[in-house]
């Protein structure tokens, strides 16, 4: 919501207090800036929230794909370590023949 919806006591359009009166051409300069400067900040917000969500998206994304490269690398080492047992079976069965 907009600055006015946070603060709804505050209704910078009509002000009727004792001291009642028009507001000038430069007071309505000022308050036509504050609300644009206003929009303009939560559009930022926005498009900040946003990419704030994009980024979380893809840390998930990062996270899952690390953690699959981490599971693909156990297998590998696993699958290396099998061969080398294999191996040094083998060398040894060798070794015995030759011997």
């Amino acid at each position: 919501g907009d600055f006015q919806d946070m603060n709804p006591r505050i209704n910078f359009g009509d002000y009727d207090g004792e001291d009642s009166r028009d507001l000038t051409e430069e007071e309505r300069k000022v308050l036509k800036e504050f609300e644009e400067n206003d929009k303009e900040l939560e559009e930022i917000a926005l498009q900040v929230a946003n990419s704030l969500d994009s980024l979380k998206d893809k840390a998930l994304k990062t996270g899952v794909s690390i953690e699959e490269q981490n599971q693909l690398l156990r297998k590998a080492n696993e699958s290396a370590e099998k061969t080398e047992l294999e191996l040094t079976r083998q060398n040894n069965e060798l070794s015995k023949l030759l011997n």
